[in-house]
């Protein structure tokens, strides 16, 4: 109901303005507020019904007598279509975008032709491999494409720097339209425009792309006739000039704009007025989002900080990763060299009891002397001694055994501290420590073969004392003794050989350990980095809330009388 009557008030009163009556006193209580928005309401719709009118006016003009304005308005949606176009496609190569110009050209008959140049090696830094290439004496990406005698011709501009249709929209770095200018095509003068604009990459100009147009008749060109963003608001007094210069039909127009915009001028003066209180709100909302820039700064260079701990943490965490493969591939050297000592053991054995085999024969044959007897039996004897040196070795395996599970189980407490960081790491250290104990139960067994060989070889120094009295020995079979025992030492010194390199991976794997260690506590430094960043970021966000919180509220006050403007322009529409 109350909508109702303030249709019909509104009604009445634009009555009453157009007939130059007086509505009835009863109304006149109505608050200044309602009177002033119904005011409002009239000249935006006055203002609305002038501009319709001079609009239909210049649409008059322009295609009654200057044909050349539709052209160039056409140029200009073209010359944005192909900086779009361009903008938002991956070329290949340059065949494709010449490909592109070419269709542009056949859509738009009117126009002479299309171009879009870059500057040096702005395109796909190929220029010097492209000079005197299909017909482009620069290497530089220029094309031009064009209607020429046999058609659509392409070429390639040149002179770019010294031309002003690529200068200046390359420097001013907005659409360009050139003053009328003559250019010669196939050897006639030919009056004719340009329309450009630039080409960005990463938010700078570096080339330009454009139409060029055939002018019928516009020997200058008025930028206010046309329709396109970039133009400033129409200028009505230089159009009024304009038209009135030209007499006839064009002073009636020209006459008929003026008072079009004298009735108009009043209606503005009051729409500003009635903007004041958007215009104080606007700016109190600018204000808030400066303060609400400044907090998006500080949680941007704190989040900038953080990105950068993570890289680092990133980098030591690798390093880590790296050393952790070091040590495996040490442990994994362990495991064939405690393989090769099983098999140097197992061919001890076998050399063993082929001594036994020819000391059997020596028995039966009885050739041996007292002499040769002594020499084998100091010969078993050093091998005794030799067995023990092996037992002092592997007493020594089993030490770095135990010190490698030790060390396995301080990396798998490290690892436990390290917390989500040390998951891997703990890992790890738990195949080690695997490792260490297969590696203790492989000496064991080293210690219990050296025991049997120990044993055997008491046995064999007492069977060589009795047979001390022999003295008829084959020759031919104490050779066979000679060689076999050299083999056996031979196979002990290669063994000696593979018991230093453990030693030598045990020193290693204790010092990759100690870097290891190091490693991590890097990242836990880096880890209380990171924890002080978020507290800066959070600080900054509870700032940004609350500047956003103002923010809403002054959006809610400029919506309110948004909302009040439309709701009187819809009750106009019905």
């Amino acid at each position: 109901m109350k909508n109702l009557q303030l249709a019909i008030l509104l009604t009445l009163f634009i009555i009453s303005l157009a007939t130059h009556t007086i509505l009835p006193l009863n109304y006149l209580s109505l608050s200044f507020a309602t009177i002033s928005l119904l005011i409002g309401v009239y000249m935006v719709w006055q203002i609305h019904k002038s501009k319709r009118l001079l609009d239909f006016i210049l649409g008059g003009i322009k295609k009654a007598s200057l044909s050349d304005y539709i052209v160039i308005e056409k140029a200009i949606t073209t010359t944005k279509s192909m900086y779009t176009s361009i903008q938002n496609h991956d070329f290949k190569n340059r065949d494709e975008v010449i490909k592109k110009l070419n269709i542009f050209l056949n859509e738009n008959k009117q126009y002479l032709g299309v171009w879009a140049a870059w500057e040096p090696n702005q395109f796909d830094n190929n220029d010097a491999l492209n000079i005197n290439k299909n017909g482009n004496t620069h290497g530089q990406m220029s094309p031009y494409v064009y209607r020429g005698d046999k058609g659509i011709e392409v070429t390639y501009l040149e002179d770019l720097q010294n031309e002003k249709f690529y200068t200046r929209p390359l420097n001013e770095e907005k659409l360009t339209i050139l003053e009328p200018f003559h250019f010669d095509i196939d050897g006639q003068e030919t009056l004719m425009t340009t329309v450009a604009m630039p080409i960005r990459k990463n938010g700078k100009a570096v080339g330009v792309v454009g139409v060029d147009i055939h002018l019928k008749s516009a020997k200058n060109i008025h930028l206010n006739l046309l329709d396109y963003s970039t133009s400033e608001e129409l200028d009505l007094e230089r159009l009024v000039y304009t038209l009135k210069k030209q007499g006839g039909q064009y002073a009636i127009i020209g006459q008929a704009i003026q008072v079009l915009k004298e009735e108009r001028s009043e209606m503005i003066e009051y729409l500003v007025n009635t903007t004041t209180e958007v215009s104080k709100s606007t700016a109190q909302f600018v204000n808030i989002a400066k303060q609400s820039s400044i907090s998006a700064n500080e949680v941007s260079s704190a989040i900038v900080d953080i990105a950068s701990g993570a890289s680092s943490q990133a980098n030591e965490t690798e390093q880590g990763t790296e050393k952790v493969e070091l040590l495996g591939d040490i442990i994994e050297k362990d495991q064939l060299e405690l393989q090769r000592l099983n098999e140097l053991i197992i061919e001890i054995t076998v050399n063993k009891e082929a001594a036994e085999r020819v000391t059997h024969d020596l028995i039966k044959s009885n050739d041996t002397t007292t002499e040769t007897m002594s020499e084998v039996a100091n010969k078993l004897l050093k091998s005794t001694e030799s067995t023990k040196k092996i037992e002092r070795a592997t007493d020594g395996i089993l030490t770095i055994t135990e010190q490698t599970n030790l060390l396995a189980l301080n990396a798998s407490i490290e690892a436990a501290r390290a917390g989500e960081y040390g998951k891997g790491f703990a890992v790890v250290a738990n195949e080690i420590r695997k490792l260490a104990e297969q590696s203790k139960q492989f000496s064991e067994g080293i210690t219990k073969d050296i025991s049997e060989l120990g044993k055997n070889s008491k046995e064999a120094s007492t069977t060589m004392k009795q047979l001390e009295e022999i003295i008829i020995y084959q020759s031919s079979n104490v050779n066979n003794v000679n060689d076999k025992l050299i083999d056996i030492s031979k196979t002990v010194e290669t063994m000696k050989d593979g018991i230093t390199d453990l030693n030598h991976s045990g020193k290693q794997m204790t010092s990759n350990k100690g870097e290891i260690v190091a490693i991590m506590q890097s990242l836990s430094a880096v880890a209380e980095e990171n924890a002080a960043g978020t507290e800066e970021i959070t600080a900054s966000i509870e700032e940004l809330t609350g500047h956003v919180d103002k923010s809403t509220h002054s959006s809610e006050q400029l919506t309110n009388i948004v909302e009040q403007l439309k709701k009187v322009t819809d009750r106009l529409k019905v």
